[in-house]
């Protein structure tokens, strides 16, 4: 009887620190963008990136929901556009929208190019 290869094991594990990363920088956001607005906008604005939805996201990363990759390399995508639009606006690149277009730049890198993720979400 032939047992599994030790590197067979290790690879089904491979982009599990990836996918970790996304998902606790989508939860920080998340946080951090729903009950500290003040860092970003007025007291009278409103922030939020992926507002409720990014607790979803979340839950669908550690399930490894089946397009919850390509729903996350989107919705990132559209936030650092979002972002880089409030700046613009804003005229004035603050520390807090530095680490939030720092944070989302990452979650887009890992949901889009990273081959670990990939397999690790069984998609390759």
């Amino acid at each position: 009887m032939k047992q599994p290869h030790i590197n067979s094991v290790m690879t089904k594990q491979d982009g599990k620190l990836e996918t970790s990363i996304m998902a606790i920088v989508i939860f920080i956001i998340t946080l951090v963008t729903n009950f500290s607005k003040e860092l970003f906008v007025e007291q009278s604005g409103n922030i939020q990136i992926f507002g409720n939805f990014g607790l979803l996201l979340v839950v669908g990363l550690i399930w490894k929901w089946k397009y919850i990759r390509n729903v996350v390399s989107f919705l990132s995508l559209f936030s650092l556009f979002a972002i880089f639009m409030g700046v613009i606006m804003v005229k004035a690149m603050t520390i807090p929208f530095l680490m939030l277009f720092s944070g989302m730049a990452i979650v887009f890198y890992l949901s889009t190019f990273s081959n670990k993720v990939k397999v690790y979400m069984n998609e390759e």
